[in-house]
């Protein structure tokens, strides 16, 4: 369903840290934790991101 996502579909950013996500004003909303993300959200490890029809979940760089 890739061709759904577009180049610019959201924005992640990192803070002291902390990553959040944040959909791009794109047509297939994104979302963090079923929260429509139409400002930053804070990704946590296990959180289920929905981009377009795409789902995944989010594990920081020290998941084992």
């Amino acid at each position: 369903r890739d061709q759904h996502v577009s180049r610019c579909h959201f924005h992640v950013s990192s803070l002291n840290g902390s990553v959040f996500g944040q959909d791009a004003n794109s047509a297939n909303k994104t979302y963090v934790a079923g929260q429509l993300a139409n400002s930053p959200l804070q990704l946590v490890p296990g959180c289920e991101l929905r981009i377009a029809g795409n789902t995944a979940i989010y594990y920081s760089g020290e998941h084992k």
